[in-house]
């Protein structure tokens, strides 16, 4: 099985990207409870990852956990599929082809400042304790 559609299946996809021939009514519904659901294993992943019963090292890969920030930080939704050298400007640094440069929406950079921030602090808090949030 493709891997992008456990959860966001070809209907689903064509939903949230308007190309489903469902009722408006049921395109808001199906919108809402595709972010509930995802809201949802997310607390569920947090849960799991803050229990004592299970070791983390045996659910969490570290390489799916980069690909997640990445993705979150990179926000497709946003940028499309960024290819090459992404940045803040609108033109690209010299030396860069323009055909291999996205420049990031102001809205997605404050976001990515965001949660930039927020792993930042608990990076710190991990490896300094007393360091970080409390």
């Amino acid at each position: 099985m493709n891997r992008n559609n456990i959860f966001l299946t070809e209907n689903r996809r064509d939903v949230l990207s308007g190309e489903s021939d469902f009722s408006e009514k049921s395109i808001t519904n199906e919108k809402s409870r595709i972010r509930t659901r995802t809201r949802t294993a997310l607390d569920e992943l947090i849960e799991v990852a803050q229990s004592a019963e299970i070791e983390n090292r045996s659910v969490f890969d570290p390489e799916q956990l980069g690909i997640l920030l990445y993705w979150v930080l990179n926000d497709p939704a946003m940028m499309g599929f960024p290819g090459g050298f992404v940045g803040t400007s609108d033109e690209p640094p010299e030396g860069v082809d323009e055909d291999h440069y996205t420049r990031i929406p102001d809205e997605l950079q404050q976001y990515r400042s965001e949660v930039h921030s927020e792993a930042a602090q608990e990076l710190l808090r991990v490896d300094q304790p007393g360091q970080g949030r409390k």
